[in-house]
Protein backbone atom coordinates (compact mmCIF):
# COMPACT_ATOMS: atom_id res chain seq x y z
CA UNK A 1 0.00 0.00 0.00
CA UNK A 2 1.34 3.42 -0.93
CA UNK A 3 0.61 6.42 1.19
CA UNK A 4 0.96 10.18 0.89
CA UNK A 5 3.05 11.83 3.55
CA UNK A 6 3.92 15.45 4.49
CA UNK A 7 6.71 16.89 2.38
CA UNK A 8 10.14 16.42 3.92
CA UNK A 9 11.42 19.61 5.48
CA UNK A 10 14.55 20.93 3.87
CA UNK A 11 16.16 24.19 3.01
CA UNK A 12 14.41 24.21 -0.35
CA UNK A 13 10.89 23.24 0.61
CA UNK A 14 9.21 23.35 3.99
CA UNK A 15 5.55 23.20 4.97
CA UNK A 16 4.49 26.27 6.88
CA UNK A 17 4.76 25.96 10.63
CA UNK A 18 1.35 25.58 12.24
CA UNK A 19 0.83 27.54 15.37
CA UNK A 20 -2.93 27.13 15.97
CA UNK A 21 -4.15 23.78 17.19
CA UNK A 22 -6.70 22.65 14.65
CA UNK A 23 -8.45 19.36 14.13
CA UNK A 24 -9.33 18.79 10.47
CA UNK A 25 -12.19 16.44 9.78
CA UNK A 26 -11.44 14.74 6.45
CA UNK A 27 -13.77 12.33 4.72
CA UNK A 28 -14.06 10.64 1.36
CA UNK A 29 -17.52 10.82 -0.10
CA UNK A 30 -19.06 9.47 -3.28
CA UNK A 31 -17.52 10.24 -6.61
CA UNK A 32 -17.22 13.49 -8.56
CA UNK A 33 -19.27 13.51 -11.74
CA UNK A 34 -17.49 14.92 -14.76
CA UNK A 35 -19.58 15.04 -17.92
CA UNK A 36 -22.63 13.33 -19.38
CA UNK A 37 -20.35 11.16 -21.53
CA UNK A 38 -18.79 9.67 -18.40
CA UNK A 39 -21.83 9.49 -16.16
CA UNK A 40 -24.82 9.39 -18.43
CA UNK A 41 -28.09 11.27 -18.35
CA UNK A 42 -29.41 14.39 -20.04
CA UNK A 43 -28.20 17.65 -18.51
CA UNK A 44 -30.75 20.19 -17.36
CA UNK A 45 -30.93 23.65 -18.76
CA UNK A 46 -28.06 25.82 -17.65
CA UNK A 47 -30.25 28.07 -15.53
CA UNK A 48 -31.45 25.07 -13.50
CA UNK A 49 -28.03 24.92 -11.86
CA UNK A 50 -27.26 28.64 -12.16
CA UNK A 51 -24.35 28.03 -14.52
CA UNK A 52 -23.53 29.58 -17.88
CA UNK A 53 -20.68 29.55 -20.36
CA UNK A 54 -18.66 32.37 -18.91
CA UNK A 55 -15.35 31.07 -20.28
CA UNK A 56 -16.69 30.75 -23.82
CA UNK A 57 -15.64 27.14 -24.25
CA UNK A 58 -19.06 25.83 -25.11
CA UNK A 59 -19.13 23.39 -22.24
CA UNK A 60 -22.10 24.90 -20.44
CA UNK A 61 -20.06 25.78 -17.34
CA UNK A 62 -18.64 29.05 -16.04
CA UNK A 63 -15.67 27.68 -14.12
CA UNK A 64 -13.17 27.48 -16.95
CA UNK A 65 -11.76 24.13 -15.88
CA UNK A 66 -12.10 22.08 -19.01
CA UNK A 67 -8.32 21.63 -19.20
CA UNK A 68 -8.82 18.39 -17.28
CA UNK A 69 -10.04 16.61 -20.42
CA UNK A 70 -7.55 14.49 -22.35
CA UNK A 71 -5.46 16.65 -24.64
CA UNK A 72 -6.60 19.88 -23.00
CA UNK A 73 -4.27 22.56 -21.68
CA UNK A 74 -2.78 22.26 -18.19
CA UNK A 75 -4.82 23.55 -15.28
CA UNK A 76 -3.69 26.62 -13.36
CA UNK A 77 -5.14 26.08 -9.91
CA UNK A 78 -7.68 28.24 -8.13
CA UNK A 79 -11.04 27.49 -6.56
CA UNK A 80 -14.60 27.92 -7.77
CA UNK A 81 -17.75 28.18 -5.68
CA UNK A 82 -20.32 25.38 -5.83
CA UNK A 83 -23.95 25.37 -4.79
CA UNK A 84 -25.16 22.83 -2.20
CA UNK A 85 -27.13 21.14 -4.99
CA UNK A 86 -23.96 20.72 -7.06
CA UNK A 87 -22.10 19.28 -4.11
CA UNK A 88 -24.86 16.72 -3.49
CA UNK A 89 -24.85 15.73 -7.14
CA UNK A 90 -21.06 15.45 -7.21
CA UNK A 91 -21.04 13.14 -4.21
CA UNK A 92 -23.51 10.79 -5.88
CA UNK A 93 -22.02 10.60 -9.36
CA UNK A 94 -21.35 7.27 -11.07
CA UNK A 95 -17.96 7.83 -12.70
CA UNK A 96 -15.79 7.42 -9.64
CA UNK A 97 -13.86 4.20 -9.32
CA UNK A 98 -13.39 4.48 -5.56
CA UNK A 99 -14.63 6.34 -2.49
CA UNK A 100 -13.35 5.90 1.04
CA UNK A 101 -12.40 7.67 4.23
CA UNK A 102 -9.07 9.52 4.38
CA UNK A 103 -7.01 11.04 7.19
CA UNK A 104 -4.06 13.45 7.25
CA UNK A 105 -0.82 11.67 6.47
CA UNK A 106 0.75 10.22 9.62
CA UNK A 107 4.02 11.40 11.15
CA UNK A 108 6.46 9.92 13.64
CA UNK A 109 8.30 12.11 16.15
CA UNK A 110 11.04 11.06 18.57
CA UNK A 111 11.82 13.53 21.38
CA UNK A 112 15.47 13.49 22.56
CA UNK A 113 15.65 15.58 25.71
CA UNK A 114 18.67 16.80 27.68
CA UNK A 115 18.30 16.17 31.43
CA UNK A 116 21.85 17.15 32.38
CA UNK A 117 22.66 18.99 35.59
CA UNK A 118 22.81 22.39 33.90
CA UNK A 119 19.05 22.15 33.38
CA UNK A 120 18.77 22.94 37.09
CA UNK A 121 19.77 26.54 36.34
CA UNK A 122 17.03 29.18 36.65
CA UNK A 123 15.00 29.79 33.52
CA UNK A 124 14.98 33.33 32.09
CA UNK A 125 11.60 34.89 32.73
CA UNK A 126 10.69 32.68 35.68
CA UNK A 127 8.84 29.42 35.92
CA UNK A 128 11.51 27.65 37.97
CA UNK A 129 14.52 25.87 36.51
CA UNK A 130 15.19 25.29 32.83
CA UNK A 131 14.02 21.72 33.39
CA UNK A 132 10.79 22.87 35.07
CA UNK A 133 10.04 24.99 32.01
CA UNK A 134 11.07 22.27 29.56
CA UNK A 135 8.96 19.66 31.32
CA UNK A 136 5.85 21.87 31.24
CA UNK A 137 6.37 22.76 27.57
CA UNK A 138 6.82 19.10 26.61
CA UNK A 139 3.62 18.09 28.38
CA UNK A 140 1.77 20.94 26.66
CA UNK A 141 3.12 19.87 23.26
CA UNK A 142 2.07 16.26 23.80
CA UNK A 143 -1.43 17.35 24.80
CA UNK A 144 -1.76 19.17 21.48
CA UNK A 145 -0.77 16.27 19.24
CA UNK A 146 -3.35 14.23 17.34
CA UNK A 147 -4.23 10.66 18.22
CA UNK A 148 -2.70 9.39 14.95
CA UNK A 149 0.74 10.84 15.66
CA UNK A 150 3.34 8.25 16.68
CA UNK A 151 5.64 9.57 19.42
CA UNK A 152 8.61 8.29 21.39
CA UNK A 153 10.93 9.75 24.03
CA UNK A 154 14.60 9.40 24.93
CA UNK A 155 16.06 11.22 27.92
CA UNK A 156 19.82 11.70 28.18
CA UNK A 157 21.83 11.04 30.28
CA UNK A 158 20.33 8.21 32.29
CA UNK A 159 23.27 7.90 34.71
CA UNK A 160 26.28 9.79 36.00
CA UNK A 161 29.47 9.76 33.85
CA UNK A 162 30.49 6.20 33.10
CA UNK A 163 30.35 3.51 30.41
CA UNK A 164 26.52 3.26 30.46
CA UNK A 165 25.51 6.93 30.39
CA UNK A 166 22.47 6.37 28.13
CA UNK A 167 20.24 3.32 28.54
CA UNK A 168 16.66 2.23 27.97
CA UNK A 169 15.62 3.38 31.44
CA UNK A 170 15.20 6.77 29.78
CA UNK A 171 13.20 5.42 26.85
CA UNK A 172 9.51 5.40 26.05
CA UNK A 173 9.06 3.42 22.85
CA UNK A 174 7.31 4.85 19.81
CA UNK A 175 3.57 4.23 19.58
CA UNK A 176 0.58 6.12 18.28
CA UNK A 177 -0.57 8.53 20.95
CA UNK A 178 -4.22 7.55 20.90
CA UNK A 179 -7.00 9.55 22.51
CA UNK A 180 -6.47 11.89 25.47
CA UNK A 181 -5.76 9.85 28.58
CA UNK A 182 -4.40 6.87 26.64
CA UNK A 183 -1.84 4.54 28.21
CA UNK A 184 0.90 5.80 25.91
CA UNK A 185 0.23 9.42 26.75
CA UNK A 186 0.36 8.53 30.45
CA UNK A 187 3.65 6.68 30.00
CA UNK A 188 5.24 9.66 28.27
CA UNK A 189 4.00 12.12 30.87
CA UNK A 190 5.12 9.88 33.72
CA UNK A 191 8.64 9.50 32.33
CA UNK A 192 8.93 13.25 31.82
CA UNK A 193 7.56 14.12 35.26
CA UNK A 194 9.85 11.64 37.05
CA UNK A 195 13.05 12.35 35.11
CA UNK A 196 16.17 12.68 37.31
CA UNK A 197 18.99 15.04 36.32
CA UNK A 198 22.60 13.86 36.01
CA UNK A 199 25.93 15.70 35.81
CA UNK A 200 26.98 15.04 32.21
CA UNK A 201 25.75 15.67 28.66
CA UNK A 202 26.24 12.66 26.34
CA UNK A 203 24.46 14.26 23.37
CA UNK A 204 25.85 11.90 20.72
CA UNK A 205 24.97 8.79 22.71
CA UNK A 206 21.48 10.15 23.38
CA UNK A 207 20.88 10.87 19.70
CA UNK A 208 22.30 7.58 18.44
CA UNK A 209 20.46 5.50 21.05
CA UNK A 210 17.13 7.10 20.11
CA UNK A 211 17.86 6.70 16.40
CA UNK A 212 19.02 3.10 16.39
CA UNK A 213 16.93 1.67 19.22
CA UNK A 214 13.63 3.46 18.60
CA UNK A 215 13.14 5.45 15.42
CA UNK A 216 14.88 3.31 12.79
CA UNK A 217 13.31 0.02 13.97
CA UNK A 218 9.81 1.51 14.17
CA UNK A 219 7.79 -0.11 11.38
CA UNK A 220 4.75 2.19 11.40
CA UNK A 221 4.05 4.25 8.31
CA UNK A 222 4.83 7.95 8.26
CA UNK A 223 7.57 10.52 7.84
CA UNK A 224 10.14 10.23 10.64
CA UNK A 225 11.51 13.16 12.64
CA UNK A 226 13.83 13.66 15.62
CA UNK A 227 13.54 16.62 18.01
CA UNK A 228 16.69 17.31 20.03
CA UNK A 229 16.35 19.70 22.99
CA UNK A 230 19.61 20.65 24.73
CA UNK A 231 21.37 23.60 26.32
CA UNK A 232 24.32 23.29 24.03
CA UNK A 233 27.60 21.68 25.06
CA UNK A 234 28.15 17.89 24.97
CA UNK A 235 30.49 16.89 27.80
CA UNK A 236 30.82 13.22 26.83
CA UNK A 237 31.70 11.97 23.36
CA UNK A 238 30.31 8.81 21.76
CA UNK A 239 30.46 5.70 23.97
CA UNK A 240 30.26 7.92 27.05
CA UNK A 241 33.89 9.00 26.78
CA UNK A 242 35.09 12.04 28.74
CA UNK A 243 35.07 13.53 32.21
CA UNK A 244 31.50 14.88 32.08
CA UNK A 245 32.68 18.48 32.50
CA UNK A 246 34.80 19.41 29.49
CA UNK A 247 33.14 20.24 26.18
CA UNK A 248 33.59 17.52 23.55
CA UNK A 249 33.75 17.85 19.72
CA UNK A 250 30.42 18.38 18.01
CA UNK A 251 31.30 17.57 14.38
CA UNK A 252 30.60 13.83 14.85
CA UNK A 253 27.10 14.62 16.09
CA UNK A 254 26.40 16.85 13.09
CA UNK A 255 27.68 14.10 10.79
CA UNK A 256 25.32 11.56 12.41
CA UNK A 257 22.39 13.94 11.99
CA UNK A 258 23.31 14.54 8.33
CA UNK A 259 23.44 10.79 7.72
CA UNK A 260 20.01 10.34 9.28
CA UNK A 261 18.65 13.07 7.01
CA UNK A 262 20.15 11.29 4.03
CA UNK A 263 18.14 8.27 5.11
CA UNK A 264 14.92 10.26 5.20
CA UNK A 265 14.85 11.27 8.90
CA UNK A 266 14.67 14.99 9.65
CA UNK A 267 16.05 16.49 12.86
CA UNK A 268 14.78 19.61 14.60
CA UNK A 269 17.04 21.24 17.19
CA UNK A 270 16.09 23.48 20.12
CA UNK A 271 18.92 25.31 21.89
CA UNK A 272 17.86 26.17 25.45
CA UNK A 273 19.32 29.09 27.42
CA UNK A 274 22.95 28.31 28.13
CA UNK A 275 23.69 27.21 24.56
CA UNK A 276 25.33 30.58 23.95
CA UNK A 277 28.42 29.35 25.77
CA UNK A 278 30.12 26.20 27.04
CA UNK A 279 32.04 25.76 30.28
CA UNK A 280 35.11 26.79 28.24
CA UNK A 281 33.34 29.95 27.06
CA UNK A 282 32.78 28.75 23.48
CA UNK A 283 29.58 29.67 21.66
CA UNK A 284 27.54 26.49 21.13
CA UNK A 285 24.95 28.05 18.83
CA UNK A 286 26.88 27.50 15.57
CA UNK A 287 26.99 23.71 16.03
CA UNK A 288 23.31 23.55 16.95
CA UNK A 289 22.55 25.62 13.86
CA UNK A 290 24.64 23.28 11.70
CA UNK A 291 22.82 20.30 13.21
CA UNK A 292 19.43 21.72 12.22
CA UNK A 293 20.66 22.63 8.76
CA UNK A 294 22.17 19.19 8.14
CA UNK A 295 19.05 17.65 9.63
CA UNK A 296 16.93 19.28 6.94
CA UNK A 297 14.98 21.67 9.20
CA UNK A 298 16.67 25.09 8.87
CA UNK A 299 14.83 28.27 9.78
CA UNK A 300 14.26 30.76 6.98
CA UNK A 301 17.22 32.97 5.98
CA UNK A 302 19.45 31.41 8.61
CA UNK A 303 23.22 31.22 9.05
CA UNK A 304 25.43 29.12 11.31
CA UNK A 305 27.21 32.35 12.29
CA UNK A 306 23.97 34.14 13.22
CA UNK A 307 22.36 36.40 14.06
CA UNK A 308 19.51 34.20 12.75
CA UNK A 309 20.58 30.65 13.45
CA UNK A 310 19.11 27.64 11.68
CA UNK A 311 17.88 25.94 14.87
CA UNK A 312 15.28 27.16 17.37
CA UNK A 313 17.59 29.39 19.38
CA UNK A 314 16.22 30.14 22.86
CA UNK A 315 19.49 31.49 24.28
CA UNK A 316 18.49 35.15 24.15
CA UNK A 317 14.82 34.74 25.10
CA UNK A 318 13.77 36.76 28.12
CA UNK A 319 10.77 34.48 28.66
CA UNK A 320 11.99 30.92 28.06
CA UNK A 321 8.68 29.32 29.01
CA UNK A 322 6.67 31.20 26.38
CA UNK A 323 9.35 30.87 23.70
CA UNK A 324 9.75 27.12 24.19
CA UNK A 325 6.01 26.45 24.27
CA UNK A 326 5.52 28.37 21.03
CA UNK A 327 8.56 26.78 19.41
CA UNK A 328 7.39 23.26 20.19
CA UNK A 329 3.95 24.05 18.80
CA UNK A 330 5.58 25.28 15.59
CA UNK A 331 7.63 22.11 15.30
CA UNK A 332 4.89 19.63 16.10
CA UNK A 333 2.50 21.49 13.82
CA UNK A 334 4.94 21.38 10.92
CA UNK A 335 5.36 17.60 11.05
CA UNK A 336 1.62 16.96 11.38
CA UNK A 337 0.39 18.49 8.13
CA UNK A 338 -3.39 18.56 7.56
CA UNK A 339 -2.85 19.55 3.93
CA UNK A 340 -1.29 16.27 2.75
CA UNK A 341 -3.34 13.11 2.31
CA UNK A 342 -2.80 9.37 2.26
CA UNK A 343 -4.57 6.82 0.11
CA UNK A 344 -6.98 4.68 2.16
CA UNK A 345 -5.74 1.20 2.98
CA UNK A 346 -8.64 -0.42 1.14
CA UNK A 347 -8.23 1.60 -2.08
CA UNK A 348 -7.79 -0.67 -5.12
CA UNK A 349 -4.85 1.38 -6.41
CA UNK A 350 -1.84 2.59 -4.47
CA UNK A 351 -1.14 5.56 -6.74
CA UNK A 352 -2.96 8.75 -7.67
CA UNK A 353 -3.94 9.54 -11.26
CA UNK A 354 -3.83 13.34 -11.14
CA UNK A 355 -6.01 13.62 -14.24
CA UNK A 356 -8.80 11.67 -12.49
CA UNK A 357 -8.67 13.14 -8.99
CA UNK A 358 -10.95 15.92 -7.77
CA UNK A 359 -11.05 17.92 -4.57
CA UNK A 360 -13.97 19.74 -2.93
CA UNK A 361 -13.77 21.73 0.27
CA UNK A 362 -16.91 22.30 2.33
CA UNK A 363 -16.12 25.23 4.59
CA UNK A 364 -17.50 25.73 8.06
CA UNK A 365 -18.96 29.17 7.34
CA UNK A 366 -18.62 29.70 3.58
CA UNK A 367 -19.91 28.20 0.36
CA UNK A 368 -18.29 24.94 -0.78
CA UNK A 369 -15.64 25.13 -3.48
CA UNK A 370 -14.22 22.96 -6.21
CA UNK A 371 -10.44 23.08 -5.85
CA UNK A 372 -8.62 23.06 -9.19
CA UNK A 373 -5.41 21.16 -9.83
CA UNK A 374 -2.35 23.42 -10.37
CA UNK A 375 -0.07 22.25 -13.20
CA UNK A 376 1.79 25.57 -13.50
CA UNK A 377 4.07 25.24 -10.48
CA UNK A 378 3.26 28.34 -8.41
CA UNK A 379 0.67 26.42 -6.36
CA UNK A 380 -0.92 29.28 -4.46
CA UNK A 381 -4.61 28.26 -4.64
CA UNK A 382 -5.49 24.73 -5.65
CA UNK A 383 -3.88 21.33 -5.24
CA UNK A 384 -1.12 19.27 -6.79
CA UNK A 385 0.62 15.93 -6.67
CA UNK A 386 4.14 16.74 -5.52
CA UNK A 387 7.30 15.23 -6.97
CA UNK A 388 7.39 12.70 -4.14
CA UNK A 389 3.88 11.49 -5.00
CA UNK A 390 2.05 13.31 -2.21
CA UNK A 391 -1.33 14.92 -2.79
CA UNK A 392 -1.15 18.31 -1.13
CA UNK A 393 -3.19 21.50 -1.02
CA UNK A 394 -1.43 24.61 -2.30
CA UNK A 395 -0.20 27.28 0.09
CA UNK A 396 -3.13 29.70 0.34
CA UNK A 397 -5.70 26.89 0.22
CA UNK A 398 -3.79 25.06 2.95
CA UNK A 399 -3.66 28.21 5.11
CA UNK A 400 -7.44 28.56 4.87
CA UNK A 401 -7.92 24.93 5.89
CA UNK A 402 -5.75 25.45 8.97
CA UNK A 403 -7.95 28.36 10.03
CA UNK A 404 -11.28 26.57 9.58
CA UNK A 405 -11.64 23.75 12.08
CA UNK A 406 -15.00 22.76 10.58
CA UNK A 407 -13.72 22.40 7.00
CA UNK A 408 -14.14 19.05 5.27
CA UNK A 409 -12.15 17.90 2.26
CA UNK A 410 -13.78 15.56 -0.25
CA UNK A 411 -11.49 13.62 -2.59
CA UNK A 412 -12.83 11.63 -5.51
CA UNK A 413 -10.89 9.20 -7.70
CA UNK A 414 -11.96 8.16 -11.19
CA UNK A 415 -13.54 11.22 -12.81
CA UNK A 416 -11.65 13.68 -15.00
CA UNK A 417 -9.93 16.34 -12.93
CA UNK A 418 -11.14 19.90 -12.80
CA UNK A 419 -14.26 19.61 -14.96
CA UNK A 420 -17.63 20.87 -13.86
CA UNK A 421 -20.33 18.19 -13.89
CA UNK A 422 -23.57 18.44 -15.83
CA UNK A 423 -26.16 16.59 -13.79
CA UNK A 424 -29.12 14.45 -14.68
Amino acid sequence: MARLFPSSISGESKPAFLTPRRVLSIAFFSALAIAPVACGGDPPAADDLDVGDGDGDGSGDDLGTDGGTPGGPPLDGGTKELTPQQVDQIKNAECSGYNGEAEPAPAILEFIVDVSGSMRDPAPGGGGSKWDVTRAALLDALDGLSASMAVGLQLFPTAEPGPMCVESVGTVGIEQLGAPGSAHRRDLADRINRAPLYNCTPTHDGYRFALTQSLEPYAGEGKKFMLLITDGAPTLSLDCMGDGRTAEPTDPIVAEIAQAHGNGIGTFVVGSPGSERSTDGDDMRPWLSAAAREGGTPRADCSDSGPTFCHFDMSAETDFATALTEGLRDITGSVSNPCSFEIPSDAPSGTIDASKTNVIIEWGSAAPELVIRDDQGDCSEGWRVADNGQLELCGATCDRIKNDAAARVTLSFGCMSGEVPEFE
